[in-house]
């Protein structure tokens, strides 16, 4: 098996993705013979990285070409934004490199467990499985719930299902999916409450500006910057690479950086505020989190505050 950061790219390299690297290794590890099979629930908010984590551990685990057949160790799909049997079956072919829009639920079900045992899969990462929950009905969900269920077990390989915190309403009302799925890794924003979690996010603010001039990487991770870039971003990753991208942009050949100048990539790539005291980079600006109503992290109807615990 992979060590905790082979193949990881140097983001994932942050200590709680590297622990939720071992869950996912882990749960892969237990398809040996002999093993009792392991899955995972992985859950965050969106925006903290799970999609890129399972990216990355099915990228460190290619095809491998064989003459007579392909090897296919750890496949990665999405559940569609309107899931049905059969769209989940088709998506989880094309992942396979099977695609095929012939044949009914049962059908496609059957050639996808059929090629799961010629491939020799190992491991499946099935991602945004919120999506079955945004479908509706309580009733919805026990169907849906029933779907995954009936054809995981029928596969009996390593499966983690990945999502928002509203999926928690999936396994809520199917005890025998819950019972599957015990296991539950929490992916979380950053946060800066204490020095331990000060040194996280300056570490991967750092490793994320790392192609910035000297200049300006030393002033993003200065402490007077990173409560700002906290601010900015709600400790959310995804949003961390946007607003960088965005630094990128505004600096042109620049070899300095100003909170003008982070003020603007702001403006561009988060919010354009209405007060100077509400924007992180004003010196004006009153330190709190953007989550007021019509801020750019006002706590969602479905999966409620980013920070809020899960």
């Amino acid at each position: 098996m992979l060590r905790p950061n082979e193949h990881m790219g140097p983001l994932i390299a942050d200590p709680h993705f590297k622990s939720a690297w071992l869950r996912l290794q882990r749960c892969h590890k237990s398809s040996e013979k002999g093993c009792r099979r392991q899955n995972l629930r992985l859950i965050g908010v969106s925006g903290v990285g799970k999609s890129r984590l399972l990216i990355e551990y099915r990228d460190a685990h290619p095809p491998i070409h064989h003459a007579e057949y392909t090897e296919v160790p750890v496949i990665y799909a999405e559940v569609p934004a309107q899931p049905t049997s059969r769209q989940l079956a088709v998506c989880l072919l094309t992942a396979l490199g099977r695609p095929t829009e012939s044949g009914t639920a049962e059908e496609l079900w059957a050639v996808f467990q059929r090629l799961c045992r010629v491939c020799k899969v190992r491991l499946i990462l099935l991602d945004e499985i919120q999506h079955f929950v945004d479908r509706g009905r309580v009733s919805t969900y026990a169907n849906d719930a029933d779907i995954l269920k009936q054809n995981l077990s029928k596969l009996g390989i390593p499966t983690v299902l990945a999502g928002a915190p509203r999926s928690r309403l999936l396994f809520e009302v199917n005890n025998q999916l819950r019972s599957r799925f015990k296991p539950i890794h929490a992916l979380r924003p950053f946060a800066i409450t204490n020095m331990d979690e000060i040194e996280r996010f300056t570490t991967t603010v750092a490793t994320a500006a790392s192609s910035l001039p000297d200049k300006v990487l030393r002033f993003l991770i200065s402490p007077a910057m990173i409560p700002r870039l906290f601010y900015a971003t709600d400790g959310i990753f995804r949003n961390l690479l946007d607003f960088l991208d965005g630094v990128r942009a505004v600096l042109e050949d620049k070899t300095t950086c100003s909170l003008p100048l982070l003020s603007v990539a702001f403006h561009d790539t988060v919010w354009v505020p209405a007060s100077k005291r509400d924007d992180p980079f004003a010196e004006s600006f009153v330190p709190r989190r953007l989550t007021n109503p019509g801020e750019p992290f006002m706590p969602s109807p479905m999966d409620g505050d980013n920070h809020a615990y899960y």
